[in-house]
């Protein structure tokens, strides 16, 4: 198992992509996509797996105006995946579950 350097990364949390399409909350907003958009241009930004599958639960399903699944699938590529250095394999957890039993 590689050790990464994470040091000047940041993670972004579910809700700070829903704030972008949060229209009732500008300031919320307005901060939330600075803070992606900086996340995209350093590259510096990761969100997990999970926030992508508890987004797209929201996005998709209890947004005022929910979106396609075509406006998910461009999300997802062009915010989403440049974001996720990680997809977990069943490799992946059964490392960590070796690690956890030692």
């Amino acid at each position: 198992m590689n050790v990464v350097d994470l040091k000047g990364y940041f993670f972004i949390d579910t809700n700070l992509f829903i704030y972008t399409f949060d229209l009732s909350a500008p300031d919320k907003q307005k901060t939330a996509r600075r803070i992606i958009q900086h996340a995209l241009k350093t590259q510096h930004g990761i969100v997990s797996s999970q926030t992508v599958q508890e987004f797209f639960n929201v996005a998709l399903r209890k947004f005022e105006n929910p979106l396609t699944p075509a406006e998910a699938s461009d999300y997802l590529k062009t915010i989403l995946h440049p974001l996720c250095h990680h997809f977990p394999t069943v490799s992946f957890y059964d490392k960590a579950l070796l690690l956890q039993k030692k």
